[in-house]
């Protein structure tokens, strides 16, 4: 005679709690983007696995004169501004997209499958009307300035990535 004995378990709850640490862990806590760390280790996996040979942007952002508004406003209202912006990311890009901030006023954003830069430029465009209508909002002049690199052209790896959209977020 064979006997079994076995436990049946239901590990959904236990699986749902460890994604919600998983997201925990990888989100910055102001805006909920990802935070510099995920936002590397989740494009160097995508390069190396289903966006091989593909074509995606990187785009750099960097607010400017967000200073004045932390000194006239406060950084309360500074806060709210880095949060509403997040936002305003959030409905312009598709959920594969990977968007970040990295720290401060520096935003990143990974566009998957761009086919054409006309994409990226159109999406940075995009990005600064968010901002311009936020500034109006406030009465307090806030722009971005953005930084564009396209795989592979610019570079096949994150860091050069980072590197040439770095580079040209410095030249704007």
């Amino acid at each position: 005679a064979v006997q079994l004995v076995g436990k049946i378990a239901d590990i959904h709850r236990q699986k749902q709690s460890m994604q919600r640490l998983i997201r925990q862990a990888d989100s910055e806590p102001l805006t909920g983007l990802l935070n510099r760390g995920a936002i590397e280790r989740n494009i160097k996996a995508f390069l190396t696995g289903e966006g091989l040979g593909g074509r995606h942007a990187l785009l750099m952002l960097d607010f400017d004169n967000f200073k004045a508004v932390n000194d006239t406003l406060g950084h309360a209202d500074g806060d709210r501004l880095l949060v509403s912006f997040a936002n305003g990311m959030r409905h312009l890009f598709r959920s594969g997209d990977y968007l970040s901030r990295i720290g401060g006023d520096e935003y990143m954003v990974f566009i998957k499958h761009t086919g054409d830069d006309l994409v990226a430029l159109d999406k940075a465009e995009s990005m600064r009307d968010v901002m311009a209508e936020l500034s109006r909002k406030i009465g307090i002049p806030v722009s971005i300035s953005v930084g564009i690199a396209i795989y592979d052209r610019d570079g096949e790896s994150f860091e050069k990535l980072y590197k040439a959209a770095d580079e040209a977020l410095y030249q704007v």
